[in-house]
């Protein structure tokens, strides 16, 4: 059954298009469940989370077809972020099981804390104080594997090639009447019947500058101060969920749900780390484009935090909350759709009071 499945997906080489349309239907039908399910947010969210372990598996299944094609055709149509997520799994063979383990734990996360509110309120700190506490773990594991380098975030979630070449080059090799195999080499080139153009022949076969970079080289080793900083991006969330339980337990919110310290040293956390890593990134200028990949992964990694300090702790119940929640009032006045934009942010507005994880997932 699955074997059709995804003989279907990949048919004519338009398989991430097929993915990609089906992934957005059952998105769109996520904006509809909520609404349905309001009583029951477990199972909307966990309907959610059934749909990114479909997306991983789609992305399981482009790989495995990428695989099939010629090495100097999966090095032009893999980002160096894939080819650095290769390497790592093929140097380390428990880089993988930890890894998913990781996004697992990631997506299941707010889920979970929603049941365990809903069975054991007075449980739902300790469960996010477990869970967090095993995220450091997983993130230190897989720094202890790549000598110090900040674990990538999972590319679950996007296609992380090129797509316009990828179905050029499934069309090209993966039919077997568009395919010349050579009888010494065994080698597969495509017939000229398949290729369009000259120009399209030279993109997909003349090898580019990121191709010659070694894979080892795209994401070099830190060195120690780089290393530091690491470390304090990867323990603040649990730093912060630590501070934070202190606060409420020990010294009270003086009938506040948050106090501004937990968010203030997380914020100086990052803020150092990111300090330090601007630092010691302009003494190794040897590859210009490795230095533009890490870069790229300090710069997203940076954009998550900032977009999880404004939905979280003292700050959020001090401003963005109190945005929100004017936006709200002042949207619900719209005729037809307005009521529901009302209900839907006042509800995202308590969802982020209530429980941690979802925000922390973004």
């Amino acid at each position: 059954m699955l074997e059709k499945y995804e003989k279907l997906l990949v048919l004519d080489g338009s398989g991430e298009d097929r993915i990609a349309e089906i992934e957005k239907i059952l998105s769109g039908l996520l904006f509809i469940l909520p609404c349905r399910f309001r009583k029951e947010r477990v199972v909307s969210e966990a309907v959610y989370a059934l749909l990114l372990f479909l997306k991983h598996y789609h992305n399981q299944v482009i790989y495995k077809y990428i695989k099939t094609l010629p090495k100097h055709v999966q090095r032009k149509i893999t980002t160096p972020y894939a080819q650095v997520i290769k390497h790592f799994q093929a140097k380390y063979a428990s880089y993988k099981p930890v890894s998913d383990m990781l996004f697992v734990l990631q997506t299941s996360s707010f889920p979970a804390e929603l049941f365990v509110a809903r069975t054991s309120p007075e449980s739902q700190e300790d469960f996010v104080l477990v869970v967090e506490a095993t995220k450091a773990l997983l993130r230190l594991y897989i720094m202890y594997l790549t000598s110090g380098r900040l674990p990538l975030p999972s590319n679950v979630l996007g296609r992380d090639f090129n797509r316009k070449l990828f179905a050029e080059c499934m069309k090209q090799y993966t039919l077997a009447s568009s395919v010349t195999t050579l009888p010494r080499t065994g080698k597969q080139l495509p017939q000229l019947s398949t290729v369009q153009s000259p120009s399209q022949h030279v993109r997909t076969h003349v090898t580019e500058y990121k191709c010659l970079v070694p894979t080892s080289k795209l994401f070099p080793k830190p060195n120690r101060w780089q290393q530091l900083a690491n470390t304090i991006k990867v323990l603040r969330p649990f730093v912060y969920v630590v501070l934070e339980r202190y606060w409420r337990r020990f010294r009270g919110s003086h009938g506040r749900k948050h106090s501004w310290v937990p968010w203030l040293i997380a914020l100086t956390l990052e803020l150092s780390a990111r300090a330090i890593h601007i630092s010691q990134t302009g003494k190794n200028k040897a590859y210009s484009y490795v230095k533009t990949l890490q870069d790229q992964v300090y710069a997203t990694s940076f954009r998550r935090f900032l977009n999880w300090a404004m939905l979280q702790g003292r700050y959020f119940d001090q401003f963005t909350s109190k945005i929100i929640t004017f936006c709200a009032l002042w949207l619900g006045r719209l005729p037809l759709l307005g009521s529901l934009i009302r209900s839907a942010l006042v509800d995202f507005v308590q969802t982020c009071q209530d429980f941690y994880f979802f925000i922390s997932n973004y």
